[in-house]
């Protein structure tokens, strides 16, 4: 059976939790009934369409709800990315710690989604204000194995080196910074990647 979710469309796929609950609400009915975890998700889901925004409390337990019970995890993908939306935007202080969890909960439990890039990519910059700069240097070479944007590209292996030299990876962050200057070396970033490889290696 043609998954219910794939026929109404994907929050990941706008990267935003609005568009998902707007589809619900306006989906036509699909040519085969949900089946009953499908169900479930959609009644929650629909719980959260009728929920003010300012009551955040709420649709905070809602989405939690969608992720512990598990019953379409399509949903349940779509519930922890708004809940990193949640966390970040919507209190009135931004709770990323809670942000990354959610986050690291979505690639733990769906390593092969297809959002996983745009999960990875929130987490990169999640961890740039905290202590764990080993975790963010290995979510940039996850990133970096793949298809990239040229200027995506760029910025990754910046992010990578300076993180590896950040966790005291100093040959690990040799490797990222010579591709700079390998891919990349007429620009202001292979310039800056040179200086750095000097550093490092005077450090040696």
């Amino acid at each position: 059976m043609m998954k219910f979710w794939k026929k109404t469309g994907s929050i990941l796929a706008a990267i935003g939790a609005g568009c998902l609950l707007s589809l619900v609400v306006a989906a036509p009915v699909p040519a085969e009934l949900p089946e009953e975890g499908e169900w479930r998700a959609l009644e929650l889901l629909q719980q959260i369409s009728r929920t003010p925004d300012s009551d955040v409390e709420a649709r905070e337990e809602l989405y939690l709800t969608l992720v512990r019970e598990n019953s379409d995890p399509l949903a349940a993908q779509e519930a922890l990315w708004a809940l990193s939306e949640l966390y970040l935007d919507d209190f009135e202080e931004p709770r990323e710690d809670e942000a990354r969890e959610m986050l690291e909960l979505f690639l733990e439990r769906y390593p092969s989604s297809h959002w996983r890039f745009q999960v990875k990519s929130r987490l990169v910059a999640l961890y740039q204000s905290s202590d764990n700069p080993e975790r963010r240097a290995v979510l940039c070479e996850e990133l970096l194995s793949g298809e990239l944007d040229p200027l995506w590209r760029l910025s990754l292996l910046g992010t990578c080196a300076d993180s590896w030299k950040e966790a005291g990876e100093g040959k690990r962050a040799e490797r990222w910074y010579s591709l700079i200057v390998k891919e990349y070396p007429s620009t202001p970033e292979a310039d800056d990647a040179r200086e750095r490889l000097k550093a490092l290696k005077k450090k040696q």
